[in-house]
C-alpha cells in the first residue's frame, strides 16, 4: 500500500472530514492551521467553525491520527474516528464561550509557566507577566470529551466582558491551582524510589500530600511539582512557598528548570558549581525533554533573606569559574 504523505492527508482531511460528520456541520468551514505551541513547536488543528467570533471551537491536532494511518489504519477508518472525536468535542464546549459566565471558568483557572523569548508570538494575544526570562499564563481547564480536558487561555477581552482585573484573575488563579493542583516537593531518590515501584500506593500517597514543613532534610536534590506533575514548574514563583522551603532546608536555594513541568532544587553551598550546572541543564533539555515542555537554560537562585529568585547572570558563572581555576 502507498501511504499519502502528510501534506496530502491534511487536504484530503479537509476535503472530505464533513462526510463523516452530522448533518449540522455541513454548513460550516473546515480549517486546518498551524497552532504554535509552547517554545514555537507548531501542530496541525482542524476546526469546523460557523464564522461566531465570540464562540470557542474545539481542535483536534491531526498528527497522531496520521501516526495511525502510518501503522495501517485506514484513510476512512480515521477520518470516522476525527469526525466522532470532533464532534463531541463540540458538545462538550459548545457553552464555552466569550459571553460565558466567569463564576463558570472561574473553579479550573490555573496558571501555567513558558520561556517568554521563544514564546514571544504567541505571548502577544494572550494575557501574561514577565518573570525574569519566564512568562506566567494564565488558563482555565474545560471538560472536552470521554473524561478528558482542555483549557481555554485567558486573554484582555475576557477581562473586559467579565469585568474583573486582572489583579483578581491572578488572585483566583493562584488559589484555585493550590486548591486543585497542590505543590509538591520529593527528593529524588523519592522520584526514583516511585519509578522503580518501591512504593505502595499509600505510602506514595502520604509522600506526595505532606506539607514542606515535614519534606526530607538530608537529600541532595529536591523535584517541585504539583500532584499532577502537570504545568508544576510555575511554583518557583510562589513566593510564600518558595520562602517555606528555603527555611526548611535551612539555606538560599538553587532552582535548575527541569521542564514546564517540574523544577528541581538544591542548597547553594560553597561547594556547589554553578557553572557546573548550567551546562547540565543546557544538556538535559537537548537531549532528554521534549521541545515542547522546555523551560529554560538558566538556572536561578532564591535568596532567602531578600525573598527573591533572579536568573543567575554570566559573569557570576564567569567569576565561580576563575576562582576555581586559582
Amino acid at each position: 500500500m502507498t501511504v499519502v504523505t502528510y501534506r496530502l492527508f491534511l487536504e484530503m482531511t479537509k476535503a472530505c472530514i464533513k462526510n463523516f460528520l452530522p448533518e449540522s456541520y455541513q454548513d460550516k468551514t473546515v480549517v486546518i492551521e498551524p497552532v504554535m505551541k509552547n517554545n514555537g513547536v507548531v501542530l496541525q488543528g482542524l476546526s469546523v467553525r460557523n464564522g461566531e467570533t465570540n464562540k470557542v471551537e474545539p481542535v483536534l491536532y491531526l498528527e497522531p491520527f496520521y501516526k495511525e494511518y502510518q501503522d495501517g489504519r485506514s484513510l476512512e477508518d480515521v477520518w470516522r474516528k476525527i469526525a466522532e472525536q470532533y464532534d463531541a468535542a463540540q458538545k462538550e464546549v459548545q457553552n464555552v464561550s466569550i459571553s460565558i459566565a466567569y463564576e463558570k471558568i472561574k473553579n479550573g483557572l490555573f496558571v501555567s509557566v513558558c520561556n517568554a523569548e521563544q514564546n514571544a508570538q504567541r505571548l502577544q494575544g494572550i494575557l501574561h507577566d514577565i518573570r525574569e526570562d519566564l512568562a506566567l499564563i494564565y488558563q482555565s481547564r474545560i471538560h472536552l470529551y470521554d473524561g478528558q480536558t482542555g483549557s481555554m487561555v485567558i486573554n484582555s477581552r475576557h477581562l473586559s466582558h467579565w469585568g474583573i482585573t486582572k489583579e483578581q484573575l491572578q488572585t483566583d488563579a493562584w488559589n484555585n491551582m493550590k486548591k486543585v493542583m497542590p505543590p509538591v516537593l520529593l527528593t529524588m531518590e523519592e522520584i526514583q524510589g516511585q519509578l522503580e515501584g518501591k512504593y505502595s500506593l499509600e505510602e506514595l500517597s502520604q509522600k506526595k500530600s505532606r506539607s514542606i514543613e515535614d519534606a526530607e532534610t538530608d537529600a541532595f536534590l529536591y523535584v517541585l511539582t504539583n500532584t499532577e506533575v502537570t504545568c508544576g514548574a510555575v511554583y518557583m514563583f510562589d513566593e510564600e512557598l518558595m520562602a517555606r522551603i528555603a527555611e526548611r532546608l535551612d539555606s538560599n536555594l538553587l532552582v535548575l528548570p527541569s521542564s514546564t513541568h517540574e523544577i528541581l532544587i538544591l542548597r547553594e553551598t560553597e561547594d556547589v558549581d554553578v557553572f557546573d550546572l548550567r551546562l547540565m541543564v543546557e544538556k538535559i533539555n537537548k537531549d532528554v525533554v521534549r521541545p515542547e515542555d522546555k523551560l529554560s537554560d538558566e538556572v536561578y537562585r532564591y535568596d532567602r533573606a531578600a525573598h527573591k529568585l533572579n536568573v543567575i547572570k554570566e559573569q557570576d558563572y564567569l567569576q565561580d569559574w576563575q576562582i576555581k581555576m586559582e
